[in-house]
């Protein structure tokens, strides 16, 4: 047949209008399949939001260049240049491809994290196989760099298909630093695992990219760098030597250096070209035959050498005297530094996750404040010097759910094990960890820390650092009460700060250099991460499980990796993370200083303004400990209010300084010496000119030039907050910057590598220590006076004091609001708290006004093999919201992600017994509720027990009815248990456990009714969507349901009533339950929870996630339907009868023309269609009913029809009136089919009725028109959002329609039927 062009827009606008309901969505977030891996070129990888039908759209911001032709270089539709980057944020790294014959459309190809880690951002670093086909990645949370032994060897490691999109996670973990892993011109690549004090040695781990194994590890003596395979071959810098190591660990010496070689890449040729520190200049060099050749040279920072693919290297930024460059090597028009695409077509300038800024105090990433947001990429075009910006949609389907193999559960060690027995019992059934080694424990309702605003940290390190954190200014009572912190709450009085050595009197801290270092600790959280300003909930800690995941060190053990070590717990506390004397008294750590008094440990871990005070405290003895007699290191001009000189007092507080051992050698430590070779030379200061992309690669400098940093560019919150707490739209910065007179000065707060490593400690930067002893690393410890600024008071930064007057606290945050009254709840209620009765609020304005009817009890999973350890309680939390002020949350899990291990079960027991009919309603927090697929099983008394599955997305405090059940005083509980155990748990959502409600009642109810089926049954078209079921589209969560407040079902009156179904719902009228479960584009596959292989086009697994179903469990396992179920309502088939491609291909071609077959049926889609109807849509729609009547045996079941959509003739360009008919025909056919269906039960309690009489004159064409006409997205936040494109709603019932659709149920419940 011939295409009628003039129809082609058609084509997209009917399967986008059509889709849903009804009509399925051609939207599916499953990945199509991949193409096989031959040839050369790089291919195209799989978009998973594209439509089946083959539209293009660009979503809300610009994922690709907009107008190609003019902007990219010729031939960009045949070039197969490809752009990767990663993006971190509190979700995951995110590795982002565009391809340049997609007009560099950006997409997600991978989201990498490993569960069970309390990580703020994750960051980490890539390379490009020689093919472009894979990324291998290094991965690791943020606060990793902040350790030595996780920054060098702790990261995890895994191998993106950029094209299918597999991840293969590797069982290795590797260096963090900024040159792991390297790649080479073929499929091979290098990971690095670092040597440090401890461990003297690195080892260097060959891969093979396409098999996702390492083929081979050498271990060189000393500290080797910016390692890449050369042939069979691996060269990397040990100090001032270029060197080629064998597969046996032999080492040869290619050629010295004046510093460390970095930014090492081999070319196509054979060669090696890299960067060559001379002081402030560098050098581009080439080894090659033998032989080292100058390329050419300028300013360190401003000459850079990035590497495309297959050996394509590029020199950037500003060099001189280039040399004539060799076939491999080309100049590039791109500043220094920046990535590069596989061929040089596209600069990546930076990328940022849009969740950076907001993982510091919006940090509900995790418990479903913001969600996945997207990502920014800033790049450039070099052939014609434009300027493109991507805005990036997050897809956070692939890799995030899948588990390094690197962590392997295991049983806990012996002496343990006997050691804790004791306490094993207990510790299942309790929330927190009676055998813990840190002094205050995790998930104790009795003690919670309090998230503080920016505002209040500020305040509190503005009165700290001057001593005026006393008990006059501190709001006393209230949440310090509840947590037991006493009466007279005096930080200041408890951890007094002292005088600063060596400095005149009055000295002090300088604010920023404080808050440089919070902000690097902890991002200015005191509680952990999931809570929101204003909240209370656990505290911030270290590593409060002892879990050990450092390669290298003493104990590691790969098969022992999520084993909890209680001996090994780091119990870094808070917004400071106080370590020291912060473990139990009688579990002291060896080595360690004594456990600090229990009143002061609280304070620390509880009070943001206790832990700021203290570690005022400690840094002040920091730099107290650098000025003692004998071990003084001065920085400048040694003027404490000067920010550059708290250098190396920030350098000690991160573990920096080693006292005189017994030769007497003593001074600040390597890692965190500036000339590190993991760290790159040509780094610029950290953060320099705001320059916030920087905070997703903290592993490219060390601990104290990012204090500095903070400082002088200080965070970004994503939130701002008034004194009094109320959050506004202010300035979002963290704090307020320091001052330098001039932006210059601003720039140099980040040392030359000289400054530390010369003459005085013997180490010369342009060829660092190559140690292999701990013993060695001594001599190189730093331990004299340094200076990069001569005249301070003009160099040097001042600070910014805010709140100059000392005045009271500042206002609690008012994010995340709980909900302190029963409104909501019918008279009567028996509530059950999440918490016992006696727990107070950690709030004076929410007080418990109920009685608690029954108590809470927990069962934790212990680990397989041992009686002392419950991983679950890894991955459990306490927040301040929801009803009373708290409630507890998990991630959902299923058998592939550990659930055996990290199953959590909360029980609900109703102490006041019933013995009637009792309505039960839960209460949903408006945060930390992700789950769709959270199963209630509530136990009746008699030993029954019922189940019911919600989405409990609502994003509000609300109670949801599960439904109502008769309870009978028998001698089992009367309760109800949540898991956190989900189809779809791959531990990126939520479960929330709050309080339930048991309403009685004084009869069973009149009705029970259910609303099941698709689009026409949930009211798509008409508005008014439940929160839940209609939400983040383009996003892993999608849920487009549309469930509608004016759905037929709910506009409808029962015989007998006078009120609405959807009013006696509303108002929970005792006399009818009402359960609503319907979704916009189902399919009976939906409804039974099975593929049956009838869909058109359906080549995906089937899976949580697809359009119809989304991500919530089929219709008919929820645990609606029972045996006093009276009347269940449904729409299905519709979607079955392939309505949609149809609509789609007969808007392309005229597909009434008999001799027309459609794809690979068998015959004529005139004559096949109807077969397929009556053959298979109708066997489908049969068994559907055949398994609602065995769930509900004795309800009226109502099969509701399809009205025609079209009048008798055509009213539009996209068909002919031969194309109408044979559409009405088809939904003629599908009405006598679905009909036939009904009756052929010769059940009279199962009936069918057709609508079309209501409709009559009434189609989208007529008016008034009861179908939307076509509509343009978006409507809500679940419908489409690109522009131009047809809205879910359109070609549905608006209002008027669902009103005649109930007219039609009302006709029908009383003897009428069509």
């Amino acid at each position: 047949m011939k295409l009628r062009t003039a129809r082609k827009r058609w084509a997209v606008v009917l399967t986008s209008a059509l889709t849903v309901g009804m009509l399925p969505s051609a939207y599916a977030l499953a990945a199509p399949q991949a193409p096989g891996d031959g040839g050369a070129s790089v291919g195209k990888a799989p978009n998973t939001a594209a439509r089946t039908a083959g539209a293009e759209a660009d979503p809300s911001g610009p994922s690709k260049v907009a107008d190609p032709d003019r902007t990219l270089p010729k031939g960009w539709r045949t070039s197969d240049d490809r752009a990767v980057t990663v993006a971190g944020d509190a979700r995951g790294l995110h590795v982002l491809v565009a391809d340049s014959a997609d007009a560099y459309r950006w997409q997600e190809a991978a989201t990498l994290r490993e569960d069970g880690f309390d990580a703020d951002a994750w960051i980490g670093n890539v390379c490009v196989t020689g093919s472009g086909k894979r990324a291998v990645v290094a991965y690791a949370p943020r606060t990793f760099t902040n350790t030595p032994a996780l920054f060098d060897r702790g990261a995890f490691a895994a191998v993106v298909d950029l094209r299918t999109h597999k991840v293969t996670k590797l069982p290795q973990q590797v260096s963090l630093a900024y040159f792991n892993p390297g790649c080479g011109t073929g499929e091979t690549a290098v990971l690095t695992q670092s040597a440090d004090e401890e461990v003297g040695k690195t080892r260097l781990l060959r891969l093979n990219t396409v098999t996702g194994k390492v083929s081979g590890t050498v271990t060189v003596r000393g500290e080797a760098t910016s390692a890449i395979p050369v042939g069979d071959a691996t060269v990397a810098a040990l100090g001032n030597r270029l060197t080629r190591i064998t597969g046996s660990g032999s080492t040869e010496l290619i050629g010295r250096t004046s510093g460390p070689a970095f930014r090492l890449h081999p070319d196509a040729d054979g060669g090696v070209g890299f960067l060559d520190r001379r002081g402030n200049d560098v050098a581009v060099r080439r080894a090659a035959g033998g032989k080292v050749t100058e390329l050419a040279h300028g300013t360190l920072g401003k000459v850079g050498l990035s590497a495309g693919t297959g050996g394509r290297l590029f020199l950037t930024g500003k060099p001189q005297g280039v040399a004539q460059l060799p076939s491999g090597i080309r100049r590039l028009e791109a500043d220094a530094g920046t990535e590069v695409s596989s061929h040089g077509r596209l600069v990546i300038e930076r990328a940022v996750s849009k969740g950076l800024r907001s993982h510091v105090t919006s940090p509900l990433a995790a418990t479903g404040d913001d969600g996945p947001l997207p990502f920014t990429v800033e790049a450039r075009v070099p052939a014609t010097g434009k300027k493109v910006d991507f805005t990036v949609p997050p897809d956070t389907t692939t890799g995030a759910g899948q588990h390094s193999p690197a962590l392997r559960t295991a049983t806990a060690g012996g002496s343990s094990k006997q050691a804790l027995a004791a306490t094993a019992a207990a510790s299942s059934n309790t929330t927190s960890d009676p055998e813990r080694t840190c002094s205050v424990p995790r998930n104790d309702e009795s003690q919670q820390a309090l998230q503080p605003t920016p505002n209040q940290v500020e305040w509190a390190v503005d009165m700290a650092i001057r001593g005026n954190l006393t008990s006059g200014y501190i709001t006393q009572g209230g949440w310090r009460s509840a947590d037991g912190l006493g009466s007279s709450v005096s930080p200041s009085t408890m951890f007094p700060v002292p005088a600063l050595k060596g400095a005149a009197s009055g000295s002090r801290i300088p604010a920023q250099v404080l808050l440089g270092i919070l902000a690097q600790e902890s991002n200015l959280w005191q509680a952990s991460y999931h809570a929101l300003p204003g909240q209370t909930g656990n505290a911030l800690i270290g590593n409060f499980y002892g879990t050990n995941i450092y390669p290298g060190t003493t104990g590691y053990d790969p098969t022992k990796i999520w084993s909890i070590d209680w001996a090994k717990a780091d119990c870094g506390y808070g917004i400071g993370q106080q370590t020291d004397g912060m473990s139990v008294a009688t579990r002291q750590q060896p080595g360690k200083p004594g456990a600090l008094p229990a009143d002061q440990q609280r304070a620390i871990a509880l009070d943001y303004a206790a832990n700021i005070a203290v570690a005022a405290q400690t840094l002040a003895n920091k730099w107290n400990e650098l000025h003692t007699d004998g071990q003084t290191i001065k920085i400048n001009d040694d003027d404490p209010k000067y920010i550059e000189n708290w250098f190396a007092a920030a350098w000690n507080y991160n573990l920096g300084y080693n006292t005189p051992d017994s030769s007497g050698k003593w001074g600040l430590g390597w890692l965190n010496n500036p000339a590190n070779p993991k760290y790159p030379a040509d780094r610029f200061a950290f953060l320099d000119n705001n320059h916030y992309a920087d905070a997703a690669q903290p592993q490219k400098w060390p601990y104290p030039e990012k204090v500095m940093g903070w400082a002088a560019f200080p965070i970004d919150t994503g939130r701002s907050y008034s004194d009094a707490g109320v959050q506004d739209s202010g300035n979002t910065h963290g704090f307020q910057a320091a001052w330098w007179g001039n932006a210059g000065a601003r720039t140099r707060v980040k040392p030359s590598l000289d400054t530390f490593c010369n003459g005085s400690n013997g180490c010369d930067s342009g060829n660092p220590p190559q140690c292999t002893t701990e013993d060695c690393y001594k001599q190189y410890w730093y331990h004299a006076n340094a200076s990069w600024k001569t005249t301070c008071s003009l160099e040097c930064g001042n600070e910014t004091l805010t709140y100059k007057t000392l005045r009271a606290e500042l206002g609690r945050g008012n994010s995340g609001q709980p909900n302190c009254s029963t409104s909501g709840l019918p008279s009567g209620a028996r509530i059950v708290d999440d918490v016992a009765a006696g727990v107070p609020t950690m709030r004076t304005d929410c007080s418990k006004t109920w009685s608690n009817a029954g108590t809470m009890s927990w069962d934790f999973a212990d680990t397989p093999g041992t009686v002392t350890t419950y991983e679950g309680k890894e991955d459990f939390h306490q927040i301040g919201g929801g009803f009373g002020a708290h409630f507890w949350f998990a991630h959902t899990r299923n058998s592939a992600n550990r659930i055996t291990q990290m199953k959590v079960t909360g029980t609900w027991t109703l102490n006041q017994r019933l013995d009637q009919w009792a309505r039960v309603m839960v209460h949903l927090p408006s945060t930390g509720s992700e789950s769709q697929q959270a199963r209630y099983d509530i136990t009746l008394g008699d030993g029954t027990t019922r189940h019911r599955t919600i989405n409990q997305v609502t994003s509000k405090n609300e109670w949801y009815p599960l439904g109502t059940y008769h309870f009978v005083n028998g001698s089992k509980p009367q309760s109800v248990s949540l898991s956190n155990a989900a189809g779809d748990g791959t531990a990126d959502d939520d479960v929330a456990w709050d309080a339930v409600a048991f309403v009685p009642l004084s009869a069973k109810p009149t009705d029970f009714v259910v609303a099941m089926g698709d689009s026409f049954s949930s009211g798509e078209g008409a508005g008014s969507y439940a929160p839940e079921s209609d939400m983040d589209y383009g996003k892993r969560t999608w849920n487009a349901c549309h469930r509608s407040a004016n759905a037929w079902s709910r506009k409808a009156v029962l015989p007998g009533r006078s009120s609405s179904i959807g009013a006696l719902a509303d108002a929970n009228d005792p006399t009818l339950d009402y359960q609503f479960i319907a979704c916009s584009g189902a399919y009976t596959d939906n409804a039974l929870g099975k593929y049956s292989g009838g869909r058109d086009d359906q080549t995906a697994p089937w899976g949580w996630g697809n359009d119809g179903e989304f991500g919530e469990i089929p219709q008919l396992g929820s645990g609606v339907l029972s045996a006093d179920t009276t009347l269940v309502t449904i729409s299905i088939g519709g979607n079955d009868a392939r309505f949609s491609p149809l609509a789609a291909a007969c808007a392309a071609t005229d597909c009434s023309d008999s001799g027309y077959t459609y794809k690979s049926d068998p015959k004529p889609l005139t004559e096949y269609e109807p077969e397929f109807i009556a053959n298979s849509v109708g066997p489908w729609v049969s068994e559907t009913l055949t398994e609602i009547r065995s769930q509900a045996p004795n309800a009226k079941i109502v099969l509701m029809g399809y009205p025609r959509l079209f009048s008798p003739t055509a009213c539009a360009v996209e068909y002919n009136d031969r194309e109408v008919a044979i559409f009405n025909s088809w939904a003629d056919k599908l009405a006598a089919v679905m009909k036939q269906s009904a009756t052929s039960f010769g059940d009279p309690k199962i009936v069918y009725t057709n609508p079309q009489y209501k409709f009559e004159g009434h189609a989208f064409c007529d008016g008034p028109h009861y179908i939307n006409p076509i509509q343009m997205s978006p409507n809500g936040p679940g419908d489409f959002q690109e522009a131009a494109m047809p809205s879910r709603g359109s070609i549905h019932p608006n209002d008027l329609g669902t009103t005649a659709y109930a007219q039609v149920l009302e006709d029908a419940l009383n003897g009428t039927l069509h």
